[in-house]
């Protein structure tokens, strides 16, 4: 899985985040939507929504032209992000409420301002506020056939497994104070360092440089996290969305 995934299985997208017509013409014309809007794979059929990343529930309830929605605040890679789910048919989640990525937070409604059964789904780079100033694309992160349900545990329990294999540690108990991930190679120092950028910008890590040789090749270095298990599931993310093959977590006094 991804480090969001799509809060809706199979999900057919029917508007995307940006400029649109307004549906009903309280504008002129046109409006900026701060998400997309998710529908069923069968027109009008109220599926289930999932969480799109672990989190804790800030928000369950009704939210003015939102009609019934859930706000989840993230931490991702240290990072807070925060993605909102709205015009709900019904909520089973509750405010304080931890929940994982695949978990169900309530079921696809039209409630709010909505003209057909769907799902509008928002994430943002920081805090969710009025005017959804720190909205951003879901689509950098979601695919649309990326929903797992969190009832499919043989499917979880095999990408677990999988992903601890590419995983390797230097990082001595007695000494280690910081962590830092450490990617596989790189055929270019300009391949790495475009790798570098985008992971970044993705927000998969929060600061990465370049380091190596032509001769013995080029990786990735992460920044500092301060537990070995904040690093590991920041190596988790890298791997289950195919970022990088391999991840070492390297430990430092400091």
């Amino acid at each position: 899985m991804g480090l969001f995934n799509c809060p809706v299985v199979q999900a057919r997208l029917t508007c995307k985040f940006g400029w649109r017509p307004d549906p009903f013409g309280k504008t002129n014309g046109t409006y900026f939507h701060q998400g997309v809007d998710l529908a069923s794979p069968t027109p009008g059929k109220k599926v289930p929504v999932y969480a799109s990343a672990d989190g804790k529930i800030k928000k369950a309830g009704v939210l003015s032209t939102y009609g019934k929605r859930v706000l989840i605040n993230h931490t991702i890679n240290g990072k807070t992000m925060e993605t909102l789910y709205a015009h709900l048919d019904s909520i089973c989640v509750e405010e304080g409420q931890y929940v994982k990525q695949g978990q169900q937070i309530g079921v696809m409604g039209m409630t709010g301002s909505s003209t057909a059964v769907h799902l509008h789904f928002e994430i943002h780079n920081g805090l969710w506020a009025p005017g959804q100033p720190n909205a951003i694309d879901p689509q950098r992160y979601i695919q649309l056939d990326t929903c797992i349900p969190l009832g499919s545990s043989t499917t979880k329990k095999q990408e677990s497994h999988n992903w601890e294999q590419h995983v390797g540690y230097n990082a001595p108990k007695e000494t280690s104070k910081a962590f830092r991930i450490h990617t596989d190679k790189y055929q270019t120092k300009v391949k790495a360092q475009a790798a570098a950028i985008n992971l970044v910008e993705e927000g998969f890590l929060s600061y990465a440089e370049v380091f190596g040789n032509e001769k013995d090749g080029y990786r990735l270095q992460s920044g500092k996290y301060k537990t070995q298990k904040d690093a590991e599931q920041a190596s988790k993310h890298l791997l289950e969305a195919k970022k990088v093959g391999y991840c070492s977590i390297i430990g430092s006094p400091e």
